[in-house]
């Protein structure tokens, strides 16, 4: 009795269109059209790279891949594919809706709102989407202890709001107040040097410009008003960036440029944000900084990557390495200019997200942080519980 070797079905399938011509655009039409119809997304993948490697190429076949990728939610190649129906209409309602929805599914909402005007109008009706109008709406907090008795605790909270301003233009609001008090005998020029009462205010604004279908503009303002007894500082910074959108990965650099208790500051960013499976269901963020500020020079590396655990809850771990004094993250949003300058700092979070409006963060920060002034250096470490609320219009 013989023994009977099974052959995989991906590789009888591989046998048979290898057979197969290529060059006759009815047979490949007809073909990729019956394997969509039948939901094989895989094996409609594989015979239309194999077509478009001998030069068929077309409208329909381009959206066929593109729906097969989204079913296998490999949003980053469904990009590809539908990029391509525009080289044969740029205002196919199709490939604009399906991009607009990829954008979304990769967080990059902003970016997105440049296809909706192309999208059918009776699909436009049921998302009701305005051209200027108001779109999230949200509100962080911060508790912060020290295991040191010269740093109390600090409360740290942000209101933001976000607006769109055009299909292209998109805007990021915010207002923010920090609060602690901290005991430097060493300050020795601050009236009542053991009670140093910090009420620290601030003001971002960010506004981001879709340009074409890969490049982003990115300007930015934050002013940060910061009081220290008997001194007061007023602090400046401009952000100017320029962000290009790949397919699984996407390149960001930015200049940041102003002042932080009177000391002149330049920031230089290069990010690097990538997409392994083609979802956010695996992303990473790298960030390498180089900053000067006045004669002195520092490099940091921030590492952020996470992970979907369930259609709702995602995970986040970050890492920032090399010392950070007075340091800008997040497109200049957050501004650590502590007197005691960040050493190392990690954290994790964690995202709920309740249908398409609610999102809840809950995060913990651990930062080694280095004591001013003293010699020999002196240590010590700041916990944080992180929490915020948003909803999205």
């Amino acid at each position: 009795m013989h023994k009977i070797r099974l052959i995989p079905l991906l590789l009888l399938f591989s046998l048979q269109i290898s057979a197969q011509d290529f060059s006759n655009f009815d047979e490949v039409n007809n073909t990729t059209y019956s394997l969509f119809t039948l939901s094989k997304w895989d094996e409609l993948l594989h015979y239309g790279m194999k077509a478009i490697e001998n030069r068929q190429d077309f409208l329909n076949l381009r959206l066929r891949l593109g729906f097969a990728c989204i079913s296998k939610k490999n949003y980053a190649k469904a990009i590809i594919h539908y990029k391509k129906v525009l080289t044969f209409n740029k205002y196919d309602e199709i490939a604009h809706y399906y991009l607009w929805l990829c954008y979304n599914a990769l967080n990059q909402e902003s970016f997105a709102l440049q296809h909706y005007p192309f999208i059918n109008k009776d699909i436009q009706k049921t998302f009701s989407l305005k051209k200027i109008a108001l779109t999230a709406i949200g509100i962080e907090t911060s508790f912060k202890t020290t295991d040191v008795t010269t740093r109390n605790d600090a409360f740290y909270n942000m209101l933001s709001l976000n607006s769109k301003l055009g299909w292209r233009v998109n805007m990021q609001q915010s207002v923010a107040h920090y609060k602690q008090n901290i005991s430097e005998p060493k300050l020795t020029l601050v009236e009542n040097n053991n009670s140093i009462n910090i009420n620290q205010v601030e003001y971002y604004n960010l506004i981001s410009i879709s340009l074409n279908k890969n490049i982003e503009v990115k300007t930015a303002y934050h002013y940060i008003k910061t009081p220290f007894n008997n001194f007061s500082y007023s602090n400046h910074l401009g952000l100017i960036g320029i962000k290009f959108y790949g397919n699984n990965i996407n390149w960001q650099g930015a200049f940041i440029q102003g002042t932080l208790v009177d000391s002149k500051i330049n920031q230089y960013n290069l990010q690097s944000e990538y997409f392994p499976l083609g979802s956010n269901s695996l992303y990473g963020i790298s960030t390498i900084s180089y900053r000067s500020l006045d004669s002195s020079g520092n490099v940091n590396f921030k590492q952020v990557l996470g992970f979907k655990i369930n259609k709702t809850t995602w995970l986040e771990a970050n890492v920032t390495l090399g010392e950070a004094n007075r340091y800008l993250e997040n497109n200049a949003l957050y501004v650590f200019n502590s007197i005691d300058p960040n050493m190392l700092k990690w954290g994790c979070n964690a995202y709920y997200f309740w249908r398409k409006h609610l999102k809840l963060q809950l995060g913990y920060t651990m930062e080694k942080r280095k004591l001013t002034l003293y010699n020999p250096q002196l240590f010590y470490f700041q916990h944080s519980l992180n929490g915020g609320i948003s909803w999205k219009f």
